[in-house]
């Protein structure tokens, strides 16, 4: 017997599993497309329900920023140096390369 009608999952209040589902339905293009398709309209409600609340939407921010700082990141020019002595070096003639890290390669040239 039903007793009563429910918005989310697991309850009466937003929560964990109701992240769960939202965030895989979000990140995936298939599953989105899916939902919007005719005979579904109580899973598209609760989708664009879940969109409004304050935690999916801050999440969605959160990561909307993070990948544009990421992107932001891959464009700036690294300007880093080393000090490295090398004698009997040419001035001017020498490219230290230093093999790659868990960021990125750096080279870099060395004058006097």
């Amino acid at each position: 017997m039903l007793t009563g009608f429910r918005t989310y999952f697991a309850g009466a209040q937003f929560g964990f599993g109701d992240a769960l589902i939202w965030g895989t339905i979000r990140g995936n293009v298939a599953a989105v497309g899916s939902m919007k398709k005719p005979g579904r309209p109580h899973l598209a409600r609760w989708y664009n329900h879940v969109e409004t609340l304050p935690v999916p939407r801050a999440a969605l921010e959160s990561f909307t920023k993070a990948k544009s700082d990421m992107e932001r990141g891959k464009k700036a020019k690294r300007t880093e140096s080393v000090d490295v002595v090398l004698p009997n070096a040419v001035p001017g003639k020498v490219v230290v390369r230093f093999g790659r890290s868990t960021s990125q390669s750096v080279e870099t040239s060395l004058t006097w």
